[in-house]
């Protein structure tokens, strides 16, 4: 099942903050640093780029997962992973090449575990194209069979007529 987060962007992200443990994923928009508002409509900042920019994406997974003190995931099970949710990027792919939709993808990879049943994605900030859209809906489909998915978002048009929405 995916819910779709609209409304406040900070308190989608402290909700998302809240939620903790081993059975939840938390993927946040780590690139971005300052949100403001014009006229009623959020616009996201982002100083410098990609955290992690000129890691690939082994470096990076391996990074993160040392972070988080969990066991070493094997170059095997990263490739089938990345194949599994539709990043067609090679390990040594830089981080700086990844679409935003890859790079939250990798970030999840990163912090997956055996006991994750919730996935908290924050895509605020993404704007609705064709590409995104079709990026993301395969993603979604992907997760929903395997997680309850939670999906921030900014934009409306992402969200398809028959999805949940939570507002806050």
């Amino acid at each position: 099942m995916v819910t779709y987060c609209i409304g406040d962007v900070f308190k989608k992200r402290a909700y998302f903050k809240k939620m903790i443990g081993d059975s939840i994923v938390n993927v946040d928009n780590d690139e971005i640093t300052n949100v403001f508002f014009k006229k009623g409509k959020p616009y996201f900042e982002s100083v410098g780029g990609l955290p992690f920019k000129n890691f690939t994406v082994l470096e990076f997974v391996r990074y993160r997962r040392a972070l988080i003190d969990d066991e070493i995931m094997a170059v095997g099970t990263l490739k089938k992973l990345l194949k599994e949710y539709k990043v067609n990027k090679k390990l040594n792919c830089k981080i700086k090449r990844l679409s935003t939709i890859e790079y939250r993808t990798v970030c999840l990879i990163a912090k997956l575990n055996s006991n994750a049943d919730f996935v908290c994605l924050n895509f605020d900030g993404l704007k609705e194209t064709y590409f995104n859209r079709l990026k993301l809906n395969k993603l979604l489909k992907i997760l929903k069979h395997k997680f309850n998915v939670y999906l921030a978002t900014t934009d409306k048009k992402l969200i398809p007529k028959e999805g949940l929405v939570k507002v806050f």
